[in-house]
């Protein structure tokens, strides 16, 4: 039999919180450094979230396929890991 444990609420929340602070971050820092470069602009800001939208939608689909064929809750530390990973490239 193999033991499985569960992720509790509060835990998935807060995590859910911080990593979707960390993203707006992420936003922010990008609109700053780009700012030099292609100026303040509603084209700049909306290039930049439309960026980070797509990251979350290609994540979300390659997490969910993951998801149905791995236990998930092995999967949310590498995911996470991957993801800053890739966010720092």
């Amino acid at each position: 039999m193999v033991k499985t444990t569960s992720m509790s609420r509060r835990y998935a929340q807060v995590l859910v919180f911080v990593t979707s602070g960390a993203v707006l971050v992420l936003e922010i820092l990008a609109g700053r450094l780009m700012a030099p470069y292609v100026g303040v602009s509603l084209e700049t800001f909306t290039g930049i979230i439309g960026t980070v939208l797509a990251g979350i939608a290609l994540g979300a689909a390659v997490g969910g396929r993951l998801a149905d064929r791995y236990d998930p809750q092995r999967l949310i530390g590498p995911a996470l890991m991957l993801g800053g990973v890739a966010s720092w490239l």
